[in-house]
């Protein structure tokens, strides 16, 4: 006989935050018995979620239709680490920095070689690293000769 698992080991063998998964215990809550609290000393908010091996099977299904669907519809050309928008400001006292307006309106400070060769409106496409955002190409000034 299979044992309920509780939602720390769920989400460990799924590979799944405890905030995606909490999403999928309310949906679960109301469509079936698949998942309870079971009770402890501690505060209510406190006490372990427990799946069932129906709730199990329920949830893998669940999250295997909607991983078929996301990756039929994925472009592959899309990076998320990669963004595109327009240079909004350019003369801060740090050489360094660059603010760039995304296409949906939200604003990032990145970084630069030099922020002199920028001019507000200019196109350009920033890269997120482990040190945050950055312009991926930096304009060259034009030289006679």
């Amino acid at each position: 006989m299979e044992q309920d698992l509780p939602e720390k080991i769920i989400c460990l063998e799924l590979a799944m935050s405890k905030e995606t998964l909490k999403k999928y215990r309310e949906i679960a809550i109301n469509a079936g018995d698949y998942v309870y609290q079971k009770e402890s000393k501690r505060p209510k908010n406190a006490w372990t979620w427990y799946w069932k091996p129906a709730g199990v099977a329920w949830l893998k299904t669940e999250l295997y239709n909607k991983d078929v669907n996301i990756n039929n519809n994925k472009i592959d050309d899309e990076n998320p680490n990669e963004k595109t928008g327009i240079v909004f400001k350019h003369d801060f006292p740090n050489n360094r920095l660059v603010m760039i307006k995304l296409d949906n309106n939200e604003k990032i400070v990145a970084t630069c070689n030099d922020n002199s060769l920028f001019r507000k409106g200019m196109r350009v496409t920033i890269k997120l690293d482990r040190h945050g955002w950055y312009l991926k190409r930096n304009p060259h000034p034009k030289t006679n000769g």
